[in-house]
C-alpha cells in the first residue's frame, strides 16, 4: 500500500501539452507549514520546482496571495510598482493609490511610517500569504532591507514566502536562528525513490529498477530533471535511460529542442526569441510593443513548465533553464529586429517611469542621446549604488560601438567622468576629462562642441576643488561658464551634469592638506557657478555660497556672526522651496543657540520646526528634521525624544546625498557620546576617518579626530588620545577652526588641561588654554540652555522631588548664601560630602551654578517640602 499518490493535470499544467505531477504529501506539507510560520525560506538549486510546489498548495488554502517575481534590475520604484499591483486585486483602488503615491520606504523612519498601510489594509480573520520568487536575484539594497523589514514584522495574519537558490543574504536578520521561521530545501523538494518510479509510471513508462536507480542518481530527485529525462523521445518502445541522461549533461538544448521547438508554430519561435531579450517583461509591455498578441498567448499556455504568465502579477516568468537556452540558441532575429525590439522596451519603461530599466535598454539598442536624457531626469547627484548601475550600462553601451559621435561623446565624456566622480575615482575622473578637453579643444567651434568642454571644465573644477588646487579650480569654473555661453540648447544639460554636482559639494571641507586661506578662496572661485543655478535651474541650491560663509564662521568659533548668515540662508531657502538647504541653515542655528546660551531661541525653534515637514510631499525633508532632532535631543540628555528608528538601527551609513550622509555620522557620533559608549565611539570615528570621502564632507576629519580624542581619553588610552587631538590640532590651526573641539564641551576641556601638563606634547600651551576656556564657557551656556528646554518642559518640580532630604537642605543653605565650609559644619559632615551633594543636586535639577540652582528651587515649591 502507497501512502503518496499522484494526480495528473490537463494540459496548461505541462511542458508541451504533457502532464505533471500533483504531490499532495508535500502540498500538505508545505501548506501546515504556510498555516503554522511566519515565514517559509524554500532555498533549492534551478530545476526543484520551488515555485510550482508553492502554487499547487496555494491552490488548496483559503488565502489572500501576492506574488512578487524578483529580478536583479529591480530598482525601488520597479519594485513598488509590482508590489502594488500585487495587493491591487484585494483592495480599494483608492487606497492602492495612497500606498503607491507614498513610495516604498527606504529607511527605518519612513518604514514606521509605512506600517499604517498593513494595519488598515489587512482583513481580520483573513489569511495573507506574500511570495518572493528568486531572491537570489534581488541586487538592490534598498528593496532588500524593506522586504527584510516586511518578513519580520509580527503580524500573525501573514505568511512570507521566500522562493531563493541561496539563502537570503538580509543585512540583519537569520533566519536559520528564527523560531518562526521554517526552512525547505532541496531534501524536501526532491523526488524520492518512491516518488520517482510513480511519476515514470505516470508518464507510461515501467522500468526496470537498475534504469531508474541510474536515473535517480543522476538527476538527484530534481523534478526537471526527471521531467527531461522521461521526455527524451523512445525507439520501438523502449526507453534508453543512458541517452537520455547523456542529453541531460551534455545540454539542455537538445531536450527544448525536442520537446518544444519542434512542436510550436513559427510565431511563437520567433516570440520566445524576442522574449528572450527582455528580462521579466511586464505583460503591459509586451502587448503594446506586439511582442505578445492574444493569439500567441493562448500558444503560449501550453509551456507552463518553462514560460508562465504569474497568475499573481503582471508579467511572464521564463524558467533559467530555458532563458539560458533561448539566449544561447542561433535564432532568425537580425541586429536591426533586436535593436527595435530593445528600443521599443526602452520607451515603455521610460513612459512608465521606470527610469533604470529604460537606461539600460536605450544603451542595448545604442540610442546614445535617448540613453543621455534618460540619465539626465535622474537626480544631479546620484547614491552610490546607482552610479554604480549606471556606469556599467553605459560601459556596456561603448563597447564595440562606433569610435565617433556628438550623442556617443556625451556618455564617453560627460556622463561616465560624472558616475565616476559620484564613487570618488578621481584620477580615472581626470584621465578622461583631460583627454576629452584635448580632443575637443583642437575642433572647429561648434555647439556641441562648446557643450562638451562646459561639462569637462566644470568636472575639472569640481576636482580641483577637492584636491585644494586655486588656479585650476578657478580656470576650470571660468572657462565652464564661458563654453556654457556658447551653447544655449544644452545649458540645462550642463548644468544638470556637473554644475548642479559641483555646488551640490562640500566647499569647506578640513581635510589633510587643506591649506590656509582655502575655504575664502573655495567660495570665490565657485561663485560664478552659483550664480548660474540661482539664474538658470529654478532657485536650485540658492544662497549656497552665503551657506559656505556661515560654515567658516561656525567652525572658527565666531557663533554670533554666523548666525546672522544661517538666518538669511534659511528664510531665502525658505522661499524659494530648497528644503535641504534649509535644514542644514537651521542645524547650524541651533547649534549656535547653544553656544551662544540662547535657550529660548533654541526651544522655539526646535518645537516649531519640525512641523513644517509633517506633509508627505516633503518625506525626505521630514527624515532629514528628526536625524537633526535626535542630534539636538541627544545632546540634551533626552534620549527618550529620539525616533524610535534612530535608536534601534540607526548606523549612521545611510546612502543618501552628501550632506544626509554627513548628518548621519553626526547623529551617530552624538548617540554614542550621550550613552557614554566610548568603545564604540572610538571605533566608529576611526572607521569614519579611514573611509572619509566627499560623501562626508560636512562632518570634517578634524571633527571626527576631536571626537576620537576624547573617547580614547574616557577609556584611559591616554597616549592614543592625545596623539589624535594633535593632529587635529594640526589640521584646524591653519584655518583657526575651533568648533569641533568646543562643542565637545567638558569632556574637550578635561582632555586639554590633561595635554598642558604633559610638556612634551607639540602643541602651544596657549592654545590648550584658549580651547579649555572656551569649553568651560560652553558647558555652562549649554546648560543653561538644557535647563531652560528641561523647565519648559515641565520636567524641573519632577527632578526636584527626586532630592534626599539631605540634598534639600544643602539646597537650603546655598539658596541662604552659604560656603561649602559652612554648609559642612553647619549639618555636620565632611567637605567632600557636602560637594558630592552639590553636585548631585545640579545634576537633578539640570542647573549651570549656585544661582541656576536657587532659581530652579524658586519655582518650584515641593523644592522646600519635608
Amino acid at each position: 500500500m502507497r501512502d503518496f499518490s499522484f494526480q495528473g493535470q490537463g494540459p496548461q499544467g505541462g511542458m508541451g501539452g504533457q502532464l505533471t505531477l500533483k504531490r499532495p504529501k508535500l502540498e500538505d506539507f508545505l501548506s501546515s507549514s504556510m498555516e503554522r510560520y511566519p515565514i517559509l525560506n524554500v532555498v533549492a538549486g534551478m530545476g526543484y520546482g520551488k515555485s510550482e510546489a508553492i502554487r499547487s498548495a496555494l491552490s488548496g488554502m483559503e488565502a489572500t496571495v501576492a506574488w512578487l517575481q524578483l529580478t536583479e534590475y529591480d530598482s525601488p520604484a520597479r519594485f513598488w510598482n509590482n508590489f502594488t499591483q500585487a495587493m491591487a486585486p484585494y483592495n480599494t483602488p483608492e487606497a492602492i493609490e495612497r500606498l503607491r503615491a507614498f513610495g516604498m520606504p527606504e529607511d527605518p523612519a519612513r518604514f514606521e511610517r509605512y506600517l499604517q498601510f498593513p494595519d488598515a489594509m489587512l482583513v481580520p480573520g483573513r489569511r495573507y500569504i506574500f511570495v518572493y520568487e528568486d531572491l537570489q536575484r534581488l541586487r538592490s539594497p534598498s528593496v532588500l532591507w524593506f522586504i527584510e523589514k516586511s518578513i519580520a514584522m509580527p503580524y500573525q495574519s501573514i505568511c512570507s514566502v521566500l522562493l531563493s537558490r541561496e539563502e537570503p543574504a538580509f543585512p540583519s536578520l537569520q533566519l536559520s536562528s528564527m523560531a518562526s521561521a521554517r526552512r525547505i530545501g532541496e531534501e524536501e523538494l526532491a523526488f524520492t525513490w518512491e516518488e520517482t518510479r510513480e511519476f515514470f509510471l505516470l508518464k507510461g513508462l515501467n522500468l526496470p529498477d537498475e534504469s531508474l536507480g541510474l536515473i535517480f542518481t543522476e538527476t538527484a530527485g530534481c523534478p526537471l530533471a526527471l521531467q527531461m529525462a522521461c521526455s527524451f523521445p523512445q525507439k520501438n518502445g523502449s526507453f534508453r535511460e543512458r541517452q537520455a541522461l547523456f542529453a541531460m549533461r551534455t545540454g539542455l538544448e537538445k531536450l527544448f529542442d525536442a520537446e518544444i521547438f519542434s512542436k510550436i508554430s513559427p510565431e511563437l519561435s520567433l516570440t520566445l526569441e524576442k522574449l528572450a531579450l527582455i528580462e521579466s517583461p511586464a505583460l503591459a509591455l509586451l502587448k503594446e510593443t506586439g511582442i505578445v498578441n492574444e493569439s500567441i498567448g493562448e500558444e503560449m499556455k501550453g509551456l507552463s513548465a518553462v514560460l508562465r504568465q504569474n497568475p499573481y502579477g503582471d508579467s511572464y516568468r521564463v524558467h533559467p533553464l530555458f532563458m539560458r537556452y533561448l539566449r544561447g540558441r542561433k535564432g532568425s532575429l537580425g541586429a536591426q529586429e533586436r535593436r527595435e525590439i530593445y528600443l521599443s522596451a526602452a520607451g515603455w519603461y521610460r513612459k512608465n517611469d521606470f527610469l533604470y530599466e529604460a537606461v539600460r535598454y536605450f544603451g542595448l539598442g545604442g540610442e546614445y542621446g535617448a540613453m543621455a536624457r534618460a540619465i539626465m531626469e535622474l537626480t544631479p547627484v546620484l547614491a552610490h549604488r546607482n552610479a554604480e548601475f549606471i556606469l556599467e550600462q553605459i560601459n556596456q553601451a561603448l563597447e564595440g560601438s562606433p569610435k565617433s559621435g556628438f550623442e556617443r561623446d556625451l556618455l564617453r565624456l560627460v556622463i561616465r567622468p560624472k558616475m565616476l566622480l559620484c564613487l570618488n575615482r578621481l584620477s580615472e575622473v581626470l584621465s578622461v576629462i583631460r583627454g576629452g578637453i584635448a580632443e575637443y579643444e583642437a575642433l572647429s567651434p561648434s555647439e556641441e562642441r562648446a557643450c562638451i568642454l562646459a561639462c569637462g571644465y566644470s568636472c575639472l573644477g569640481v576636482i580641483h576643488l577637492l584636491t585644494f588646487e586655486d588656479e585650476g579650480m578657478g580656470l576650470g569654473f571660468s572657462r565652464a561658464v564661458e563654453y556654457l555661453a556658447q551653447c544655449p540648447h544644452y545649458t540645462q544639460f550642463v548644468l544638470h551634469q556637473y554644475v548642479a554636482s559641483c555646488a551640490s559639494l562640500y566647499i569647506n571641507s578640513v581635510r589633510p592638506g587643506c591649506p590656509t586661506g582655502a575655504f575664502e578662496r573655495n567660495i570665490e572661485k565657485a561663485t560664478p557657478i552659483y550664480d548660474l543655478i540661482e539664474g538658470k535651474m529654478g532657485g536650485y541650491l540658492i544662497r549656497f555660497d552665503d551657506l559656505a560663509r556661515c560654515e567658516i564662521l561656525f567652525y572658527r568659533g565666531h557663533f554670533e556672526e554666523a548666525s546672522q548668515w544661517a538666518m538669511e540662508v534659511a528664510y531665502g531657502t525658505r522661499k524659494s522651496g530648497q528644503h535641504e538647504l534649509e535644514v542644514r541653515a537651521m542645524f547650524y542655528l541651533l547649534r549656535i543657540y547653544i553656544a551662544c546660551g540662547r535657550a529660548s531661541e533654541f526651544n522655539d525653534t526646535l518645537k516649531n520646526w519640525g512641523a513644517r515637514y509633517e506633509r508627505a510631499e516633503l518625506e525626505r525633508e521630514h527624515k532629514i528634521t528628526e536625524l537633526v532632532h535626535a542630534w539636538c535631543y541627544a545632546w540634551l540628555g533626552e534620549m527618550d525624544l529620539v525616533a524610535e528608528w534612530i535608536k534601534k538601527e540607526f548606523q549612521g551609513n545611510e546612502d543618501e546625498s552628501n550632506f544626509v550622509s554627513a548628518l548621519c555620522v553626526y547623529v551617530k557620533t552624538r548617540l554614542l557620546l550621550a550613552q557614554k559608549n566610548y568603545a564604540a565611539l572610538s571605533a566608529y570615528a576611526s572607521a569614519k576617518h579611514d573611509d572619509f570621502s566627499i560623501a562626508q564632507y560636512l562632518l570634517g576629519v578634524v571633527d571626527l579626530l576631536a571626537i576620537k580624542a576624547v573617547a580614547l581619553f574616557h577609556l584611559g588610552e591616554e597616549e592614543e588620545a592625545l596623539a589624535a587631538l594633535l593632529e587635529a590640532y594640526e589640521l584646524a590651526e591653519p584655518e583657526g577652526i575651533q568648533a569641533p573641539f568646543v562643542e565637545l564641551g567638558g569632556l574637550m576641556r578635561a582632555l586639554c588641561r590633561r595635554a598642558a601638563l604633559r610638556k612634551e606634547i607639540a602643541i602651544p600651551a596657549e592654545w590648550l588654554d584658549l580651547i579649555a576656556k572656551k569649553c568651560s564657557v560652553y558647558a555652562k551656556r549649554a546648560a543653561f540652555v538644557q535647563a531652560a528646554f528641561l523647565r519648559e518642559k515641565g520636567e524641573a518640580a519632577d527632578a526636584a522631588a527626586a532630592l534626599t532630604p539631605r540634598e534639600r537642605e544643602v539646597l537650603r543653605c546655598l539658596s541662604q548664601g552659604l560656603t561649602r565650609e559652612e554648609i559642612a559644619i553647619a549639618n555636620h559632615v565632611s567637605l567632600d560630602t557636602v560637594k558630592t551633594e552639590i553636585k548631585s543636586v545640579y545634576a537633578k535639577l539640570h542647573a549651570v551654578n549656585r544661582a541656576d540652582a536657587v532659581r530652579i528651587a524658586l519655582t518650584g515649591s515641593r523644592l522646600w517640602e519635608e
